[in-house]
């Protein structure tokens, strides 16, 4: 094994300390070493705390990013909130069309026992007593309050039984050409 130290010589001109041990040279190295080694701790110390604050600078943009990126779009939707609040809602029939339905006093069935016929109004539940308004709806013939028809009416399109469309696009009347068109042939036939 290779020894570490080695004995001073004299052939750098100084003269020779032979009253020391002969570690001199080993301590100088060892010295270099141990500054070496703290420079390099030094150096590795500063590369992490740099790379730290290069990664918490990153995440700050980012957060920031996301921060301007949510609050873009809520206030893109306080700003589109108003105008779709201040369009109608269309859910339910509109007043003119509820008007248009036909309504009546209620009559009893006669031969109903104890004056009842058992008819009752599916919105409100209660019995539908003589004299009492009414509407039938067109399209199943139902029979309801006028003021709980009315009210369901404006929110709902349909029947509260039966669910039958009752909107006015539903409720378009055919008309037949060929027995009411303008000179037809039926009537050309005829004149002949």
């Amino acid at each position: 094994m290779p020894r570490l130290y080695t004995r001073p010589s004299g052939v750098s001109g100084e003269p020779v300390d032979d009253a020391g041990d002969g570690y001199g040279v080993l301590a100088a190295v060892a010295g270099e070493s141990c500054t070496l080694l703290a420079a390099s701790c030094v150096l590795a110390a500063s590369v992490v705390i740099w790379e730290a604050c290069a990664f918490a600078t990153l995440a700050a943009v980012l957060v920031a990013g996301a921060a301007a990126a949510v609050r873009r779009a809520g206030t893109a939707f306080r700003t589109a909130a108003p105008a779709r609040a201040s369009r109608p809602r269309v859910c339910g029939l509109a007043e003119i069309d509820i008007g248009s339905l036909p309504k009546s006093p209620y009559q009893h069935r006669l031969g109903s026992p104890a004056g009842g016929d058992g008819a009752t109004c599916a919105v409100c539940l209660e019995d539908l007593r003589g004299g009492e308004m009414v509407r039938s709806l067109p399209e199943c013939r139902h029979l309801f309050h006028v003021a709980c028809i009315d009210a369901w009416l404006q929110m709902q399109v349909t029947c509260p039984l039966c669910r039958s469309d009752l909107s006015p696009r539903r409720r378009v009347t055919t008309y037949d050409y060929d027995r009411h068109s303008v000179g037809s042939q039926a009537d050309s036939s005829s004149s002949q």
